[in-house]
């Protein structure tokens, strides 16, 4: 695992100069995300917002929105040496002999390190709310004019043909329901 939480990876990211600190109040309707779509459109960094109005929760965007901070976050100097690894693994044939499955040992411990691991502590359990919980305490975005709404996202994919953004938009009102899929796929 490359980053042990969050804090470690938003460090490394402005060590290489690929994150902007925005220590002013910006509102998470519609100016946040005005500030990382010109970003992204331009080449600029990622954007770490510590004051989003109406909250004490900072916002981090734009985190993998690009091939050098994919690169960061994986801790490789091309993301071509992942998809190498995942090919090599696919590739894995079912070993002969004693010598062929000592040979395996590498690939194996490799894939071995790539499952997530239960731990019974740690930074994201550092506030625990089991009640009371209010979904309008943090920052949810209101990214364009003609959304419904507030809406919480998954992040950017990256697939062959390129960036494509994969969505899943969720209202952020209670119940959390599914919303508007036309900004599901679109180009950043």
């Amino acid at each position: 695992m490359p980053y042990d939480d969050l804090r470690e990876f938003i460090q490394a990211l402005e060590k290489h100069g690929e994150l902007k600190r925005i220590p002013f109040e910006v509102d998470p309707h519609l100016e946040i995300t005005e500030f990382a779509d010109r970003s992204v459109k331009n080449g600029g960094p990622a954007f770490l917002f510590e004051k989003p109005k109406g909250s004490k929760v900072p916002v981090l965007i734009n985190a993998f929105a690009s091939m050098r901070r994919m690169e960061i976050a994986l801790e490789v100097s091309s993301v071509n040496e992942i998809a190498g690894r995942i090919s090599d693994i696919l590739a894995m044939q079912k070993p002969e002999g004693l010598l062929g499955k000592l040979k395996m040992l590498p690939k194996l411990a490799e894939l071995g390190s790539m499952f997530p691991k239960t731990v019974s502590t740690g930074p994201c359990k550092e506030v625990i709310r089991r009640e009371n919980v209010d979904l309008n305490e943090f920052p949810v975005l209101h990214c364009w004019p003609e959304d419904g709404g507030r809406f919480i996202t998954l992040p950017m994919v990256f697939s062959q043909s390129g960036y494509r953004q994969a969505q899943l938009r969720l209202l952020s009102a209670p119940g959390l329901r599914r919303a508007d899929h036309r900004h599901a796929l679109a180009d950043p």
